[in-house]
């Protein structure tokens, strides 16, 4: 996990590199809505897999919507 939310996280942003500075400015802009967002900066989807499941869960947890920022 990168920043947390400011309250109880509604939403995830998850960036994998280069995105994390637009992933940080968006919770940001979230945030001063009310919008409460955790950032996760996730270089390795392979070694996040590799977790167990109570790692993984926490830092995702399975019930908040998630967005990825990558470059494309």
């Amino acid at each position: 996990m990168l920043k947390e939310a400011a309250g109880k996280p509604e939403a995830i942003i998850i960036a994998t590199g280069g995105e994390v500075a637009i992933a940080m400015d968006a919770q940001s802009a979230l945030e001063q809505k009310g919008v409460h967002v955790r950032v996760v900066s996730l270089p390795s989807t392979f070694v996040f897999d590799q977790q167990d499941e109570e790692y993984r869960n926490a830092v995702l947890p399975p019930k908040l919507p998630c967005v990825s920022v990558e470059a494309g």
